[in-house]
Order: structure tokens, then sequence, then C-alpha cells
């Protein structure tokens, strides 16, 4: 056609787009309050999250294909579609049972998840982190892992945190089908842990609509959570004692999302107990990953493992001889202003690293393989170069690594960290 007129499909595609969304800005105007207080949806849009799942070609599709080039298909994607499309077809056949009993977990990784086998529990994907966290060891792995024990009996993480050595020992197998501890002090992360363990589905709902909300309004958002939404709620949380099970998918949710889009994956507390990292600068953070949330899930409905709150220290009195210990305490700073250890009210001071330094050498002494991570701070030097950790049978390395939270990014770069470990099992360090 001339003139600048449309074709008639054109204006239908319009018309069409048109009403999908004012029916969609409609339905969000609902009841709002209701929907964030209790983060569920609609059913009308829970049908519509639904069948993205199964069939991506729906509105959401569209606008990916308007925001994005069309790309020549590589040869058998069309089979690999197919095949994601029956999956995620049979895991939605299978969810809605996995909810009715969710207290029903069984030894070949339960409900809300995909199975797994003492190889590694895997939707698509390896499991990994589902947390950014601050001295997060993922990019230190590699020189972590010729510390590890050839063989052991359970596994202690005290120090949880994002789980990274724990997810390591999974995804790779190493873990097989032994029992391990994953305990923390942080009672937010550790209600966290759990419901993503129990309510998965119910948590990606929330984190559905909190990532909706962060594309369209940002900083904005991530305040309004914050201070208006998740403090509020930890409040009242705490006012009941701080019941785990009253950690619900809502506030796990948050702190996923909040996570996902503060500064530099920090979980800081004033001295009031308040939650008060700033927004970081992320263009398009990855805040409701589904498949890397359900896998996490499997992996910790497998029997044997256990997730609580506990402080450090309760490791001596659960660790025997044979099983490995991997201690990851909030790192010593090595300037006065580079203390990003606030990650309860309490925080972790020197008393603290000389405490668990006590723990590390009493738990070698009784034969436990120990690793453990820090800062190359010069009082962690001087707590395990002493003549009882060296007795203890415990040697310190240092390492590369990459400090990773700094105020100023040109002050983010290689520094050295120390491990260290029971001398007996190190193998193949390089």
């Amino acid at each position: 056609m001339s003139g600048g007129a449309a074709a008639p499909q054109d204006l239908s595609l319009r018309s069409t787009q048109r009403q999908f969304q004012i029916a969609r800005s409609l339905r969000h105007e609902v009841a709002p309050d209701a929907r964030s207080a209790a983060c569920s949806r609609s059913a009308a849009y829970a049908g519509t999250a639904g069948a993205h799942e199964v069939a991506p070609d729906g509105a959401a599709g569209l606008r990916e294909q308007r925001e994005r080039p069309r790309r020549a298909a590589p040869p058998g994607s069309g089979a690999r579609r197919a095949k994601r499309g029956l999956r995620s077809a049979a895991y939605a056949g299978t969810a809605g049972a996995h909810e009715v009993a969710p207290d029903a977990r069984s030894a070949a990784c339960g409900r809300e998840a995909p199975a797994c086998s003492p190889k590694g529990c895997l939707y698509n994907r390896p499991v990994r982190p589902f947390l950014k966290w601050a001295g997060g060891k993922r990019q230190l792995l590699p020189r972590l892992r010729p510390f590890y024990p050839a063989t052991f009996g359970r596994y202690h993480e005290p120090f949880l945190g994002s789980g990274a050595v724990f997810f390591d020992l999974v995804a790779s197998g190493t873990l097989g089908d032994r029992p391990a501890l994953l305990t923390d002090e942080n009672a937010d992360l550790i209600g966290t842990w759990l419901r993503v363990r129990d309510s998965v589905n119910e948590v990606l709902r929330c984190l559905d609509e909190l990532a909706e909300h962060h594309h369209q309004r940002g900083a904005e958002h991530y305040w309004n959570v914050r201070d208006r939404r998740f403090n509020p709620a930890r409040l009242r949380w705490h006012a009941a004692g701080s019941p785990l099970d009253g950690y619900g998918p809502d506030l796990a949710a948050m702190l996923i999302y909040l996570n996902r889009t503060g500064y530099n994956g920090l979980f800081r507390v004033n001295g009031q107990g308040a939650f008060n990292v700033p927004p970081g600068r992320y263009a398009r953070p990855r805040i409701a990953d589904h498949d890397l949330l359900r896998a996490v899930s499997a992996a910790l409905n497998r029997a044997g493992i256990t997730v609580a709150l506990a402080p450090f220290e309760t490791v001596l009195d659960r660790a025997g001889p044979g099983d490995f210990v991997y201690f990851d305490p909030p790192y010593a700073p090595l300037t006065a202003t580079a203390n990003f250890r606030s990650y309860t009210a309490r925080g972790f001071d020197v008393a603290d690293q000389a405490r668990l330094q006590q723990i590390a050498v009493a738990l070698a002494a009784r034969s436990v393989h120990v690793v453990l991570s820090n800062s190359s701070a010069p009082v962690v030097v001087d707590l395990f170069s002493r003549p009882e950790a060296r007795a203890a049978g415990l040697s310190v390395h240092r390492v590369p690594a990459r400090r990773a939270i700094n105020t100023r990014a040109d002050r983010r770069g290689a520094i050295d960290e120390l491990l260290v470990a029971t001398a007996a099992e190190v193998r193949g360090e390089k």
C-alpha cells in the first residue's frame, strides 16, 4: 500500500496487542495490595503463567520477538525445543501433586523438583548457588578442590552462606549419598533455604511478581520492597519469636529478590537488625530462575541433607573422626574500611576469629578433615601459624583470589586469601 496507510493485517495485529496490554494492566490494577501481601496470582494470571512454561510462543514470546532480531535456527533446534516443551509439560503435570503433601519428602529427592542421584541433582543444568553472597566461593572453587578429602563420612558447613562448596560436592558427585549438615546463625538465610527446599513453587510465584515489577520500576521497586515490605515483615516475624516455619515463601522470595538486585549481593543489617543494603546497578538481573531453584530444591530434598539454624560452635559436638568440615567465616577485614561482616546484628569480630581457630584445631586433633578459607589479614595468619595449629596437622596456604566488594570498582582486584587445611588431605595442589 502507499501513502503511509497501514495494511489490514497490521491493524489487526496492533489491535490484538493493544487488547492484550489493556487486559493485562486491568488485571494488575484489581487488588495490587492484596496480591503483594500474599504473593499470589489470580486464577487467570496463574493460567497464563503456566501456559508460558509449556508454550512460550504466547504473548511473552511475541514481546521477545519484537524486541530481539530474528536469527536463523541452528540445525536440530526444533527437536531440542520440542524436547524442552515435553519436559516442561511433564513437570507441570506433577507440580500440583507435589504441593499436596509438602512434608512428605522421599529419599529419591521428593516433591517439587526433578529427581537426582548421588552424581548430582539436575533440572537442565548442574546445581549451583541460588544466592550471591559476600565471600561466596564460586570463583575460588578450583583452588579449594585439591583440599577436599578423598574419602569422608559426613559433610558439615557451619557458615552456609550461598553453599558454594556444598553445591560443588553435589554437582561433581563427590558428596554421593553421604549425609550433610548445613548450618548458619543467620535466621533469614536459613529460613530462605528451607522455603526453597519445602515450597519452591510458591517462592517462584512470588519471585515472578517481584521480577515483573522490578523490570517496570527498577530501583524504585527495590526501595519499596526493602523498606515497606521486607523489613516490616521481618519485624513482625521477629516479634513472633522468629520461628523458621513462619518464614514464609513471600519473605524468602523478597530476600532472593533483594539479593539478586542489591549492591554486590550483600546481606547486611544495621544495629537494629534492619536490612540496609542499597540497590545495585544491574541492567537485566536474573531474578526468578525456575530451573535453578528447582534443582536446588531437589538437592536439598535428598535423604540425609539437613539445613538448620545453629551457631558455628555446634559443629564441635557434631563432627566425628573422618568427617569433612568446611569453614567459610565472615572474613577478617584487611583494612579498617573493608568490613562487610554484619550478616547478623552481632557481627563477627576478632574474638570470634580466635574462637573459630580453637574449634578448627580441636576438630583437626580428633581426625576431622578441616578446610577453612579466610582473608590474609595478619590476625588470621597469626592464629593459624601458632604451634597448636601446626601440631593438629593444619597447614596454611596462600592462594590468589579476587576482591569483589569495594565501593570503588577500581579497587576490586587480585589479592591473596588463606586456605587452612588438614595437611595430609592436600591432593594435587596447583
